[in-house]
């Protein structure tokens, strides 16, 4: 090895949200409206899969019409993804001011 000295590694310049206009106003529609999907994922999974179950479809003898029991806890978690979706959203519109 030499005596050399090894360059110091310059800094990264910090990305600004004035660089990307409206990105919050994105952000926040997004993830209320993804929020919202995952909230009515359940059924919407359990009403295009009970085709294959056929007439007679319940919890007990199809795993596709038990899929809406799950939105005890999607709804949940989606209706709080929702609020911080509109948070970041009206946020983002009140910094923009």
């Amino acid at each position: 090895m030499s005596d050399e000295q090894i360059p110091p590694i310059p800094p990264v310049p910090p990305v600004s949200d004035e660089s990307v206009p409206n990105s919050g106003k994105k952000a926040g529609c997004m993830v209320g409206w993804l929020g919202l999907l995952f909230g009515i994922s359940p059924i919407l999974i359990g009403l295009t899969s009970v085709v294959t179950c056929g007439p007679g479809a319940n919890e007990g003898n199809c795993a596709a019409a038990a899929a809406p029991w799950l939105m005890f806890f999607t709804i949940p978690v989606g209706f709080i993804t929702g609020i911080v979706g509109i948070v970041v959203y009206f946020a983002a519109k009140k910094k923009q001011k």
